[in-house]
């Protein structure tokens, strides 16, 4: 299966909440839709300038074959004592995360949930650094240290 992009099932998601929305997009090739950086953002892994996409067939169940594509998402907000307990899980969990978190405690974070058209889901949290940069983090449904990003706005 491929995807028609000029004809998406009229259940495909095409764009995303605020605030997450400005520094990730929904892009759509033939092989399923993807998230990628914002225009004025860049994404890349720790270390590395490889830019990441999150694939929407990624989670896909590994029996399932085709192009995915996203049928919802949602946005939530973590501030004050939330926003300190997913970063100090993080931090715990996540060794790259750890790694370049900063000495700071966010005051706020974000979690962006999407599923695709086969209900599998992952979330990718979002979390401020000093700087005003984000750190990402993929979960599908684990969170794991390879899909740990950097956001940072271009020419900063």
């Amino acid at each position: 299966m491929v995807l028609d992009c000029e004809h998406l099932p009229p259940q495909a998601v095409t764009s995303l909440p605020q605030p997450v929305a400005a520094w990730t997009s929904v892009a759509c090739r033939y092989s399923g839709q993807i998230l990628v950086e914002s225009r004025g953002w860049q994404w890349r892994y720790p270390a590395s300038f490889t830019t990441p996409v999150i694939v929407s067939a990624t989670m896909a169940s590994p029996q399932a074959g085709g192009a995915r594509y996203f049928t919802s998402v949602t946005v939530a907000i973590s501030e004050a004592a939330a926003a300190a307990q997913l970063h100090q899980d993080l931090v715990r969990d996540v060794v790259v995360y750890a790694d370049h978190a900063g000495s700071g405690v966010p005051a706020s974070a974000y979690t962006l949930s999407v599923s695709n058209d086969i209900g599998d889901q992952l979330r990718i949290h979002f979390v401020p650094r000093t700087g005003g940069d984000f750190l990402g983090v993929v979960c599908a449904p684990k969170c794991m240290p390879e899909n740990t990003f950097i956001v940072q706005k271009r020419g900063g």
